[in-house]
């Protein structure tokens, strides 16, 4: 898991740099001007071509994660809300309509 965390912190550290040095010296005077760039640097990025794999961003997404893209839910989640009271050794959390108990040494462990 580690290692696919790297990967995707050099991945995201290699477009953001690639991307800034190419808009360094240029002015904008809008937000869309600069959302405007931006697309199309990502487009010309996803195109090119691995170093070291056959392919580009571009042919392993169509591969690879748009045959797994699931549609979004009907209805949108709804975060609970609750609030957190504790007396003693014991940590009450109450939301909607579920009450957990937990102790707190337990709570302070994770």
């Amino acid at each position: 898991m580690t290692h696919a965390k790297a990967k995707v912190e050099q991945g995201v550290l290699l477009v953001q740099r690639w991307i800034l040095a190419a808009l360094r010296k240029r002015q904008f005077f809008s937000l869309a001007e600069v959302n405007e760039a931006i697309g199309e640097l990502l487009g010309k990025l996803n195109q090119r071509p691995f170093r070291k794999l056959a392919g580009s961003r571009l042919e392993l997404y169509r591969q690879l994660d748009r045959p797994a893209l699931q549609s979004l839910p009907q209805q949108p989640y709804v975060s609970p809300s609750g609030r957190k009271s504790a007396s003693g050794w014991i940590t009450t959390w109450r939301w909607t309509a579920i009450i957990t108990r937990s102790p707190i040494n337990w709570r302070s462990s994770r």
